[in-house]
């Protein structure tokens, strides 16, 4: 079974920051409705590469590095070590072979974020190409992004490399899954239960210990 799915968001104005992580002992809950999902993966153990484009600051790869973070804490609450992100980066050829890989460039004007996923269940070579656009130097009429806000918006593109969809209402929903934040402040948290409640779809096959499997449902209720 194959999928190509491309998904794509734009944020103009953000006013507020100081994200924190999510401890692994506390999933907030979600003000969304229904978390959709995308895709799945046949293989728990998914390798991460950054590729940082010309004159990208340190602090945009940082954002990224912290997300990795943030997802694995929240991971391993849910999947103790069977569904991990393994970050690969500088590793030659693993690092190019990466089940997900992170280019990071300058914004022109727009920060914005996409990621393009290609899965397969009959072998493992299942991608994902997420490319992020998140960092101005100099005041824009559409958005400076601070470095929290950066690792908000890797946070949301790595949920859907790693098979969540959209939250639902998702103009109005403050789940990371969501654009509600984007026309409001940051939330202090940046994972939910229904993020994870997704993934856990998204990994049914992990939790019954069977062969991996799609995903069985379009989306799951909040």
């Amino acid at each position: 079974m194959r999928k190509h799915i491309t998904l794509v968001f734009a944020v103009f104005v953000l006013l507020a920051s100081g994200v924190g992580t999510v401890a692994a002992d506390h999933e907030p809950p979600s003000d969304a409705e229904r978390m959709d999902i995308y895709h799945g993966w046949d293989h728990g153990r998914l390798t991460i590469a950054i590729h940082a484009g010309k004159g990208v600051p340190q602090e945009m790869v940082a954002a990224v590095e912290r997300a990795i973070a943030t997802w694995n804490e929240a991971l391993a609450h849910r999947f103790g070590r069977d569904v991990v992100l393994v970050d690969v980066t500088g590793r030659g050829k693993e690092a190019a072979q990466a089940d997900i890989v992170v280019q990071l460039n300058r914004s022109n004007g727009m920060n914005t974020g996409v990621a393009r996923c290609d899965t397969t269940f009959d072998k493992r070579n299942a991608d994902c190409d997420t490319r992020i656009w998140g960092h101005q130097e100099t005041p824009s009429k559409w958005a400076i992004f601070t470095d929290d806000q950066l690792y908000f918006l890797a946070v949301h593109e790595l949920g859907h490399a790693l098979g969540l969809g959209h939250a639902d209402p998702i103009m109005e929903s403050m789940d990371v899954m969501g654009y509600g934040w984007m026309w409001d402040s940051v939330p202090d948290h940046a994972i939910t239960a229904c993020d994870m409640d997704g993934l856990e779809a998204v990994f049914a096959w992990v939790l019954a210990g069977t062969e991996p499997a799609p995903p069985t449902v379009e989306s799951i209720a909040c």
